[in-house]
C-alpha cells in the first residue's frame, strides 16, 4: 500500500519553491516581454500585464483555492459516506435525464442542471 502521509508537506514545499522561482524570474521575463512588444512596434503590452496579474493572483490564492476544494469535497463525502445518499442521487439523476429527449446532444449540456439538483437535495 502507498504511504501518502508525506504528500501534504511535500506539496507545500514544492509550492513554496515554485513561488520563489516565480517571483525571482517575474521581473526579468516581464521586462523581456515588454521590450519585445515595444521592438515589434505594437505598443500594446496591456495584454501581457493582464496575464501576469492573473497568474500572480492564482499563485498567491492557490492555498485558499485548494482549501475551498478540500472543504467542498470533504463535505460531499461526509454527506454520502454511508452510501444511502448515492441511491437518492441516482434517483434524482434518473428523473432529470428522463425529462430530456433521448437522441439529443443535450445530455452533455444538462450536467449543470443535474449538479444543481444534487446540491439542492443536500442543502
Amino acid at each position: 500500500m502507498n504511504d501518502f502521509s508525506g504528500l501534504g508537506a511535500m506539496s507545500r514545499n514544492l509550492y513554496l519553491e515554485l513561488k520563489q522561482i516565480y517571483f525571482l524570474w517575474f521581473p526579468v521575463f516581464l521586462f523581456i516581454a515588454i521590450i519585445t512588444v515595444w521592438v515589434q512596434g505594437k505598443g500594446d503590452f496591456t495584454d501581457k500585464i493582464k496575464r501576469v496579474f492573473v497568474a500572480t493572483l492564482l499563485l498567491i490564492g492557490f492555498p485558499e483555492i485548494t482549501e475551498a476544494i478540500l472543504a467542498i469535497t470533504s463535505g460531499l463525502a461526509d454527506k454520502i459516506d454511508d452510501m444511502s445518499g448515492i441511491e437518492n442521487i441516482m434517483k434524482i439523476a434518473g428523473d432529470k435525464i428522463s425529462k430530456y429527449q433521448k437522441p439529443s446532444f443535450k445530455s452533455l449540456l444538462i450536467f449543470g442542471d443535474l449538479l444543481m439538483s444534487i446540491l439542492s437535495y443536500y442543502y
